[in-house]
């Protein structure tokens, strides 16, 4: 495990832009969960649960050119879905999943590339690095998660994020959660939000 949490040790991010500001509008007649919202993904390749707040949950998925001859197996497939909470920019979680990437030589995703995709998301919010930790769950026989769970502060102000690289069969996951105000380990839904994270829906 320690192979993901080395390499951001001794990582300090400098402040390049500040915590986002201001809201967001819903869509005509939505209103926002007054609940935790239980989300599974297109293809069930995961679940997890999104807090109460968010009125729309944003996804961007890559799909192959199937007029141009593509498939699913010759691109890297990339989701992102997101919410703002509260109608708050500065307030919100997301997942971004990876699949299907491979090096040069044909290699899969491994620690390396988790790595470099959690400091690629703590890099826009001018945050540093206060604390990490090893990350292991085990489902069952044939379906366990590794990573590092790692939580930054603004240098100025009260701005939080966290946000947890997971690498399983060759799939890369990042959850990050963000908040100006902070407190995002007092607050149960984000909290929630991290644990209820699982791989291949059955």
């Amino acid at each position: 495990m320690r192979r993901f949490t080395l390499a951001l040790l001794l990582v300090i991010l400098p402040a390049m832009s500040a915590f986002a500001q201001g809201t967001v509008d819903l869509p005509e007649g939505m209103a926002l969960s007054e609940k935790p919202v239980p989300y599974v993904s297109p293809n069930q390749d995961f679940q997890l649960t999104f807090p109460s707040g968010c009125g729309e949950l944003h996804s961007r998925v890559n799909e192959p050119d199937l007029f141009g001859g593509e498939t699913y197996d010759d691109i890297v497939n990339v989701q992102y879905t997101y919410c703002d909470r509260h109608q708050e920019k500065g307030e919100g979680c997301s997942i971004t999943a990876v699949f299907n990437w491979h090096d040069s030589e044909g290699n899969p995703a491994g620690p390396a590339q988790v790595v470099k995709r959690v400091q690629d998301t703590l890099r826009p919010f001018g945050v540093k690095v206060e604390g990490q930790r090893e990350v292991r769950r085990v489902y069952n026989d044939d379906n366990s998660v590794e990573g590092v769970d790692v939580r930054a502060k603004s240098p100025e102000g009260e701005g939080e994020v966290r946000v947890m690289g997971l690498l399983s069969h060759g799939d890369i996951y990042i959850l990050a959660a963000w908040n100006n105000a902070g407190g995002l380990d007092e607050d149960p839904e984000m909290i929630l939000f991290f644990d209820s994270f699982q791989p291949f829906v059955e």
